[in-house]
C-alpha cells in the first residue's frame, strides 16, 4: 500500500496509529507541503520497515536539501519520474 502526506501539519495522534499498520511492504511518500511535516516530525516517526520517500523537487524548492544528511534515517529521494515508478508498484493509495 501507498501512504501519501501532501500536508505541512497532521494530527500526531492519528498519524501514530497510521504508522503502527505500516508493513515492510508498504510505502510512505511525503511530497508538496508533506515534506516540511517529515522535516519537523522525523525523530517522532516510528515508521517501521516501510520504504520512506520525499518527492525531491520539493524538498529542493523548500530549500530542505542542505538538511536531509543530517537525518540519520533511510529516506529515498525520488524524482517525478521514480514517483510514476513508486505508484505503479504500491496499490492502493491512500491519500492523507
Amino acid at each position: 500500500m501507498l501512504y501519501t502526506f501532501s500536508q505541512s501539519e497532521y494530527d500526531l495522534a492519528t498519524i501514530t496509529q497510521i504508522w503502527q499498520n505500516l508493513a515492510e511492504n508498504d510505502a510512505v511518500l511525503f511530497w508538496q507541503n508533506g515534506v516540511t511535516f517529515w522535516f519537523k516530525h522525523v525523530t517522532n516517526l516510528n515508521l517501521n520497515q516501510a520504504y520512506i520517500c520525499l518527492l525531491k523537487n520539493d524538498v529542493e524548492a523548500r530549500g530542505l536539501m542542505p538538511f536531509i544528511t543530517s537525518f540519520k534515517t533511510d529516506i529515498h529521494l525520488l524524482t517525478l519520474t521514480e514517483l510514476v515508478d513508486l505508484t505503479e508498484k504500491y496499490y492502493p493509495q491512500l491519500a492523507f
